[in-house]
């Protein structure tokens, strides 16, 4: 279902960016005056075309960021494939009824990070780095 604008006599909710389907990479608003389904959540797209209505699965939602508060933020901004597959990751140790709060979690993840720099590292000159702009509070420009 996708309604297309200009629209008139609709509110538009909280700021979104949308980190899966279609609409990927893009920003939106919620839509106040549609009611959400268990799966579902009805948006606003900004497209290069104007705006649209639509519904979009829940999990690829997320509240925008203004600015980065953070090193960490600011990749996920740039980069929402990633944030979508940490998502997802997330989703699937759910389903193994984990929460989050474990240590033994916590220490796996940070060791599977410690481990993934590490070989980025041993690429030298071969290695791929995503950029990330700076995320100084500061500079208002940077994204």
């Amino acid at each position: 279902m996708t309604t297309k604008g200009p629209f008139t006599g609709y509110s538009k909710g909280d700021e979104i960016s949308i980190i899966g389907g279609d609409y990927k990479g893009l920003d939106g608003w919620l839509w106040n005056e549609k009611r959400d389904t268990p799966k579902f959540q009805y948006v606003i797209v900004a497209t290069s075309a104007g705006e649209i209505g639509t519904r979009v699965k829940k999990s690829s939602v997320v509240q925008r960021r203004r600015r980065p508060a953070n090193r960490v933020e600011a990749a996920l901004k740039m980069h929402s494939d990633i944030e979508a597959m940490l998502t997802k990751v997330c989703k699937k140790l759910a389903r193994c009824d984990l929460t989050g709060d474990e240590p033994e979690l916590q220490t796996l993840f940070h060791q599977k990070m410690v481990d993934a720099h590490n070989q980025q590292m041993a690429e030298g000159k071969d290695a791929l780095f995503f950029a990330v702009a700076s995320y100084d509070d500061e500079d208002d420009n940077n994204l």
